[in-house]
């Protein structure tokens, strides 16, 4: 069996809920950054705790889930472009 998830908001899945469905099966987690910037994330309404995301992925880990995917809307808004060029570019420290 397979589970599915639509994206998810970094701090709305907790250790009980990854651990529960990772107890059915183990497929992709996939979190929406959507911009590589803060400013812009904070523009489209998307204030998103890096530091949550980065402490989830030891317990995702400790679960069995081996795959993380995350969805970037590269260039949604026109100035942020190359901020999000140079974001994967050069690599982000915090996703590391």
């Amino acid at each position: 069996m397979s589970v599915a998830l639509p994206s998810l908001k970094i701090g709305s899945i907790g250790e009980e809920e990854i651990r529960t469905i990772g107890d059915i099966a183990r497929t992709v987690s996939l979190f929406a950054l959507e911009s590589a910037s803060p400013g812009i994330r904070c523009r489209l309404n998307k204030n998103i705790d890096l530091d949550a995301l980065t402490n989830l992925l030891p317990v995702l880990r400790k679960n069995g889930w081996r795959k993380l995917k995350l969805y970037f809307m590269v260039g949604f808004i026109r100035s942020s472009y190359g901020q999000d060029v140079l974001f994967f570019s050069q690599g982000n420290p915090t996703m590391k």
